[in-house]
């Protein structure tokens, strides 16, 4: 299989650059003399619903029916007239966009038990960047003390 696909031997450099090449899917593209290529575009599909952290055993499953509705409502307009289905469709995508906002929802929630906490990405980018901001505010302190009080313990020490 490696070298049929464009990028199949890549290296991934971080986490970031793996997800990346994890939400693309592949495509067959028509070239201009008549032949087909495979190439590897953007899914944002696969990005949404693999960020988000929903500790569900039916979530999958919800997905599925999520985006089986969708392809239902895209394919009204093989089946009635375009005035009905463009009714029905923007109801019916209404409907899902409602359905995602509750996954999103449903996402950012933090989930802490007496023995255990399932954090949100949210959460956890900013418990990054806060231990990362503490720890600045660590070193200024310890500065400051060792500036302030430190001559004097190391004259106390001599």
């Amino acid at each position: 299989m490696s070298g049929m696909l464009p990028d199949a031997d890549k290296e991934h450099q971080d986490f970031l650059d793996f997800l990346s090449d994890a939400c693309k899917k592949v495509v067959r593209v028509k070239q201009a003399d008549g032949t087909f290529k495979e190439e590897k575009l953007e899914d944002w599909k696969k990005t949404y619903y693999k960020t988000q952290l929903i500790n569900y055993g039916g979530y999958s499953n919800t997905v599925f029916e999520t985006e089986r509705l969708e392809n239902m409502a895209y394919d009204l307009f093989n089946r009635m007239t375009p005035e009905r289905a463009t009714t029905i469709f923007n109801q019916i995508m209404n409907y899902l966009d409602s359905l995602r906002y509750s996954m999103d929802a449903k996402s950012s929630e933090i989930v802490r038990g007496k023995d255990n906490t399932q954090s949100s990405m949210t959460h956890l980018l900013t418990r990054v960047r806060i231990d990362t901001h503490h720890s600045g505010m660590e070193e200024a302190k310890k500065t400051l003390g060792e500036t302030l009080f430190g001559n004097k313990d190391k004259q106390q020490q001599n």
